[in-house]
């Protein structure tokens, strides 16, 4: 009867679940890395439009009150 360990592919099996754990890790961290610079940026448009309306509001109020 043979075992794994007689063969020599236990140690091996167990170096490359090793190796794929940590690639798997590294590569969870740069998705995430990836989607948090991704929502970054549609962040910073998205505000620089609030402020632009927000702008345009301020002046249109500014403009009715000084008519009044």
């Amino acid at each position: 009867m043979m075992k794994f360990m007689d063969i020599g592919f236990g140690p091996s099996l167990m170096m490359i679940m090793y190796f794929l754990v940590i690639v798997a890790f590294y590569g969870f961290i740069l998705y995430f890395l990836i989607s948090v610079l991704r929502f970054m940026k549609n962040k910073t448009e998205n505000d620089r439009a609030q402020n632009q309306k927000l702008d345009s509001l301020i002046q249109m109020l500014k403009e009715r009150s000084e008519k009044e």
